[in-house]
């Protein structure tokens, strides 16, 4: 990917015969299961058209930073214009992206989760503008899906700190939704609150996933970030009431104090604490990981410990954490290679398939990864994505016999592990409809 210039490639453009060759044979094995990625961000920035809008400082020179991030993903989104359209320009390129990849898999295909984002609430329920970064409705993400079911499934996002969170949950889980995706660092949720018991019980009670970001925030910062918040072991209140949690990023990014071991609570990776909850007993089929923003550079040192740890291997959930594959920079491979993860001359055929179909390329590197480190040998059902049922209940998943129990064990993939983020961030999308009529997010 490194020295690619465009992101805007035509997905649909022919590919070189070596590079067809590399998908073909590294996709080979994943055409007998549906290949979900769990992770893909929507945004949006047309509050008029959508309802969804962006801090006003991402426009601003007086905001550089914001700025720049923004530049790089309205490039890899495939905005080529600011205009009214701009957020169905969004959706028409992912929705190329994504039927690339469906017409490399055959009929088990691909899907992607699509993820909306909240706005940010006061511990008394209260709506909080100022310290909104992005807001995607949960209305937006389903009428996206519904408009291409084939694709796309949408999650949902709501604040647990609103007055009418349990009304607008079970709207969600009445209109097909299965998961909840929050962002607390920069939605200021405590994920170990006493305000998220009502909440807990009732996604318990519907049947529902929490897919919570976990470790330190890059992307989202424009009003803000608390990236204690992002301490996975805050998520065992969640786990404790017998929520299913997926937590996303494995934790890749930062270091927390270790709560587990009050007083003292020793500053300790936040990686190492997801594994901790994936290894404890109590929560076995309840908690796992995405694997999303691994292969970025920051945290691709990470899929070593991954590949070397296979009984973790059926809590690992494919994620790519889209838009962030579509922007320069933010994969480099040539750190694979240093690290022994791929060879040199597919790194080169991979530079160049991420230049025509981003979402594609990753999901080749994943496979990739997994085959160079002989993983995908090793386990039978190690495909890359296959998407649990509880997810949504009309995919299916691969299970595996034990040879003494008569149960059969769920092995929730991890072919491909590995997944992009960070450097110039990773737009997150939440939602429901509280920015009423034309509404735009006030820069504080």
């Amino acid at each position: 990917m490194e020295g690619e210039a465009s992101a805007l490639t035509p997905p649909t453009a022919h590919l070189p015969d070596a590079v067809a060759g590399l998908v073909d044979s590294t996709l080979e094995a994943l055409r007998s299961s549906p290949v979900v990625d769990v992770h893909v961000h929507t945004i949006g920035m047309q509050p008029s058209v959508t309802g969804c809008c962006i801090h006003s400082s991402v426009f601003s020179w007086w905001h550089p930073v914001n700025k720049v991030k923004q530049a790089f993903f309205q490039s890899g989104l495939g905005i080529k214009s600011m205009g009214e359209d701009a957020d169905r320009q969004m959706v028409a390129r992912l929705v190329d992206l994504s039927t690339g990849i469906a017409g490399r898999l055959g009929p088990n295909g691909y899907r992607c989760v699509l993820l909306p984002f909240d706005a940010v609430y006061t511990k008394s329920g209260v709506l909080s503008e100022d310290q909104t970064a992005v807001y995607v409705p949960n209305t937006y993400v389903e009428s996206i899906a519904s408009q291409h079911p084939s694709i796309f499934t949408a999650a949902c996002s709501v604040h647990p700190y609103r007055e009418d969170a349990l009304a607008e949950l079970r709207r969600c889980r009445a209109a097909g939704t299965r998961v909840v995706k929050w962002l607390p660092n920069t939605q200021f949720i405590d994920p170990s609150s006493e305000l998220c018991d009502g909440f807990y019980d009732e996604l318990v009670r519907l049947d529902m996933v929490l897919l919570c970001h976990t470790g330190e925030e890059h992307s989202i910062t424009f009003c803000g970030v608390d990236d204690s918040l992002g301490n996975p072991l805050r998520l065992r209140r969640a786990l404790d009431r017998g929520v299913r949690v997926v937590l996303a990023h494995c934790g890749s990014e930062g270091s927390n104090p270790d709560l587990d071991l009050a007083p003292e609570c020793p500053v300790t990776e936040n990686f190492r604490l997801c594994i901790r909850l994936l290894h404890d007993a109590r929560y076995k089929g309840r908690v796992f990981a995405d694997i999303s923003a691994l292969p970025t550079f920051r945290r691709a040192h990470y899929i070593l410990d991954l590949l070397r740890s296979p009984e973790l291997h059926e809590t690992l959930i494919y994620g790519s954490d889209y838009p962030v594959p579509c922007v320069p920079l933010v994969v480099r491979t040539k750190v694979l290679t240093r690290l022994g993860l791929m060879l040199e001359p597919d790194r080169v055929l991979l530079d160049t398939l991420f230049a025509h179909n981003p979402l594609l390329a990753n999901l080749v590197l994943m496979r990739l990864v997994s085959c160079r480190a002989g993983v995908a040998s090793q386990c039978p059902c190690f495909t890359v994505a296959v998407w649990p049922t509880f997810f949504d209940g009309t995919c299916s998943h691969k299970q595996k016999k034990k040879k003494k129990k008569k149960k059969k064990k769920l092995c929730v993939d991890t072919a491909g592990f590995f997944f992009f983020f960070f450097f110039f961030s990773s737009q997150s999308a939440t939602a429901r409809e509280f920015f009423k009529g034309r509404r735009t997010c006030e820069s504080p």
